[in-house]
């Protein structure tokens, strides 16, 4: 009420300057210029003198103080290093919130001097940017490349970096720059730099060099957060700009290389944009596959999982374009492995894409033969029939309620997870049982929880099967008219989901 009153009447303006400034700032207003200068200077006493806490304000609320000779007085706060450092912060947070075009000189020599107070630097940064000027966010660029002994946290850099980027400092430069945070934790002007402006203003004429940086990144495992999750971002960016063949031919090498090394995508961080992206832009999808079909050598198809990172891009529904794009390709590798991949992925219960599959397989004779056995009989004396009549033993063996100790559980998970990675999802839920084998007897198949399962505790390949459970439930048929609504029915590929 106070302050509304003020508003109107001078006098009590006057008044409540000296007696409550803060009151003047609690609903915008304008006062007349000696009166934003009063209100301003007592407001810097009542800092100075400790009866105000930091950013009591906000920003909005110290742009009603602009007036003529701001320069001056916050320039008399900020210059001052005798002065409470509160003081001298909420100075230079009012040089920004007003864009005190006379204070960037001062702001820059506090920013760049080590012997100042980290907060009040970064506060300093905050101010030259606010304000805009050419000069000194060039000096800033620096503070965002060169290593400074006391930015333990990196809160300069990441204010600097956040200051200069793009119109003072190259995406190359800020690549060159970024050190590994030494902590997990969120939040924090380098984290936010990271998580969001980079990811979020990057020009798509820089979403290669970016890419091509990502590719040389060592597995998620190894990186702090949010670096993980800044590739991430990037992934489901250039998804956008696939029609640019630059993007494209980098999306597809750095896409390929982190699949490798991470044993997929998301599986660090929870929740993958770049995922998201791709189930909402079948097209992309389309395009990027191709890309990376026409980019294989004939050494990715004998390594086990040279077709492992494709394989994570495509659903159900891919196999149809996948069969049509093995009939017009011209490279020998890349119809092969869309071949494979479309058996890899296919819908079972799809009879026409089993029919198309069928007729690649066995009527081209540029297409991988080792498909046929998909069309043909078991062979009794075969090692895939050796290995389900074993697994029927021991079936009979627990039915009996006998143990089964010989099963080599680190072994079997070890197996489970190699087929699944070469194609077989079925693998997947056989794995889930073995993890359940405690004392040589299944236990516990259904839980939740992987990591609760007696075999998590024999394992060495975690981030592989973290992994594995994300493709598994978004590839994974549950086949529920094969359960639901039936009595004494426990189906391992669902549960396993």
């Amino acid at each position: 009420l106070a302050a509304w009153i003020a508003a109107h009447d001078r006098t009590v303006a006057s008044m409540l300057v000296k007696a409550d400034p803060g009151a003047l700032l609690t609903i915008p207003a304008a006062y007349p210029s000696h009166v934003r200068r009063e209100l301003c200077r007592s407001l810097l006493e009542m800092f100075r003198g400790g009866r105000l806490s930091p950013h009591t304000f906000s920003d909005r609320q110290y742009r009603g103080l602009r007036h003529d000779q701001m320069h001056l007085d916050l320039g008399l706060v900020l210059g001052d290093r005798a002065a409470p450092l509160v003081a001298r912060i909420e100075a230079a947070r009012m040089a920004g919130a007003c864009r005190v075009a006379g204070l960037g000189g001062k702001l820059l020599s506090i920013a760049v001097d080590s012997n100042e107070n980290v907060s009040l630097r970064v506060v300093a940064i905050e101010g030259i940017q606010a304000i805009g000027q050419s000069g000194p966010l060039g000096e800033v660029a620096r503070l965002a490349v060169e290593p400074i002994e006391t930015d333990v946290d990196n809160e300069i850099k990441g204010k600097a970096l956040e200051a200069a980027w793009p119109n003072h400092l190259s995406t190359a430069e800020v690549l060159g720059a970024l050190t590994p945070r030494s902590t997990n934790h969120i939040g924090g002007a380098y984290w936010s730099f990271l998580a969001h402006d980079l990811p979020e203003k990057l020009p798509p004429s820089d979403i290669p060099l970016v890419l091509d940086w990502a590719m040389r990144q060592p597995e998620s495992e190894n990186l702090v957060h949010p670096v993980p999750e800044m590739i991430d971002s990037v992934f489901a960016l250039a998804l956008r700009h696939l029609d640019n063949l630059s993007v494209l031919t980098a999306m597809a090498r750095a896409v390929y290389a982190r699949g490798l090394l991470d044993y997929g995508f998301g599986a660090r961080i929870g929740n993958s944009t770049f995922l998201a992206e791709l189930q909402k832009n079948e097209s992309a999808r389309r395009r990027l596959v191709e890309r990376l079909l026409d980019m294989l050598s004939p050494n990715n198809l004998t390594d086990r999982r040279g077709l492992y990172p494709i394989r994570e891009l495509l659903v159900s529904e891919s196999a149809g374009w996948l069969l049509s794009f093995s009939q017009t390709t011209v490279s020998a590798t890349a119809k092969i492995a869309a071949v494979r991949l479309a058996a890899q992925v296919l819908d079972p219960r799809d009879v026409d894409a089993y029919d198309s599959l069928y007729r690649a397989v066995t009527s081209d004779a540029g297409v991988d033969q080792s498909l046929v056995p998909l069309f043909s009989g078991i062979r009794l004396d075969s090692e895939y029939a050796a290995g389900q009549r074993e697994e029927h033993r021991l079936t009979i063996k627990r039915s009996r309620g006998e143990q089964t100790e010989e099963l080599d559980v680190r072994k079997a998970i070890h197996s489970a997870l190699e087929r699944f990675e070469g194609g077989d999802i079925d693998a997947f839920w056989q794995l889930n049982r073995f993890m359940s084998v405690e004392g040589g007897v299944y236990r516990h198949e259904c839980g939740a929880d992987l990591r609760r399962f007696p075999g998590w505790r024999v394992i060495n390949d975690s981030s592989r099967i973290l992994a594995a459970c994300f493709t598994y439930i978004r590839q994974g048929n549950p086949q529920p008219e094969k359960w639901v609504g039936k009595t004494n029915c426990r189906f391992f590929p669902a549960a396993a989901g």
